[in-house]
């Protein structure tokens, strides 16, 4: 098991936290900044689990386009994901250089629910 994955969880049990307990709309952006990592680190973690060597240098990236493109062909990924790369990619860096930056929260919660199912596919929860 990649230990990108388990810090995936931990992103989205944040993103989480800031999409449904908070009313803020600071709180939506940093929630969105949690699943863009959550969406990082399950593209470094499926190709972890792929066989490519994660210390390499190659793969110190934020950019979630170049990820997907190393990703084999056979790896699901949400369409949702392919389809908003690019906006999605501005959730990590926009709000910290442009202070009037805001996101729908509905827009980040589509994101957010099909990245959460996602992970689960990639590792399914387990049972309490």
């Amino acid at each position: 098991m990649s230990s990108y994955l388990h810090l995936a969880k931990a992103d989205l049990k944040y993103a989480n936290f800031g999409l449904t307990q908070c009313s803020d709309e600071v709180d939506v952006n940093y929630a969105a900044y949690h699943v863009h990592q959550a969406i990082e680190k399950i593209l470094k973690g499926l190709l972890e689990l792929n066989g490519e060597d994660m210390a390499r240098r190659l793969y110190r990236t934020h950019d979630i386009s170049f990820l997907l493109s190393k990703l084999p062909a056979s790896e699901y990924v949400p369409p949702i994901i392919q389809e908003r790369t690019f906006e999605i990619m501005r959730w990590v860096s926009e709000p910290r250089y442009n202070v009037n930056f805001r996101l729908s929260k509905e827009g980040v919660y589509e994101v957010y629910v099909d990245t959460l199912d996602w992970l689960h596919r990639v590792i399914p929860p387990i049972e309490e």
